[in-house]
């Protein structure tokens, strides 16, 4: 082929410039297009996922609070009955002439039986004197007992008002079965307007998997960084962080 046969690249073509102009007002726009779509789709996607995540855990908390009022409500009830109330006052009166051996001898399920089976959750019923010491408790270990709660009396002194605690263990007497669970304690008044004991509800940790049941997303109910709720099986003493590199 000939020199003269040969064609020459010309950027200054009309081929050239309608490629360019191409390029600028209709494939640029259309991309810019598709990208900004896919980020609004992204974006929308995103905050129905937030929306839905928010509301299920709105859910889980109004079920938790339900649960923790209906344990609230039950020791209100508890408290009142006259013979309880007896009871722990004459503990505490023979216990200033006795000194608090004098716990060991008696036997708090006597008055506090009929509440046994009033939530199946409520794992033990105990009672204390003001100071937080128990009297006549025979079902769980009193050393576990004694080292959780006079440690929690010294730092939460004076209790005036029910109180929920931290998760801690207990250990059934006849079984050696230990058990996670959390406190509720409520003051038993005097009629002089004294608090005389409290009333200590041992609730089961596991509640809060069973009211998870009703949720499909994974949820974690957390004491600190600790799990103590899941739909699936975890370890006792187990963080959020140590579970999710599993």
């Amino acid at each position: 082929m000939s020199r003269h046969g040969q064609r020459k690249f010309n950027l200054h073509s009309i081929a050239v410039k309608y490629c360019v102009v191409t390029c600028i007002f209709i494939i640029v726009p259309i991309l810019v297009f598709f990208m900004l779509a896919q980020r609004f789709n992204t974006n929308i996607v995103l905050d129905q996922k937030r929306r839905s995540d928010l509301a299920t855990l709105n859910a889980f908390s109004s079920s938790i609070s339900a649960y923790m009022t209906s344990i609230e409500t039950i020791a209100g009830l508890i408290v009142r009955d006259k013979s309880i109330q007896q009871f722990v006052s004459d503990a505490s009166s023979s216990s200033s002439v006795h000194g608090k051996v004098i716990y060991k001898e008696l036997d708090s399920s006597l008055c506090l039986s009929p509440f046994f089976d009033i939530d199946t959750s409520i794992l033990a019923i105990g009672l204390t004197d003001a100071s937080g010491f128990f009297i006549g408790e025979h079902k769980l270990n009193p050393d576990r007992l004694s080292y959780f709660f006079q440690n929690f009396f010294m730092k939460k002194a004076p209790v005036t008002q029910a109180i929920w605690t931290s998760t801690f263990s207990i250990e059934f007497q006849d079984s050696g079965e230990v058990k996670k669970v959390l406190a509720h304690l409520t003051p038993i008044m005097e009629n002089t307007g004294n608090i005389s004991g409290y009333l200590v509800l041992f609730l089961d940790t596991h509640k809060f998997d069973e009211l998870l049941t009703a949720y499909s997303d994974d949820i974690y109910v957390l004491e600190n960084v600790y799990i103590i709720g899941s739909k699936r099986e975890v370890p006792n003493n187990t963080s959020l962080y140590s579970f999710s590199q599993i």
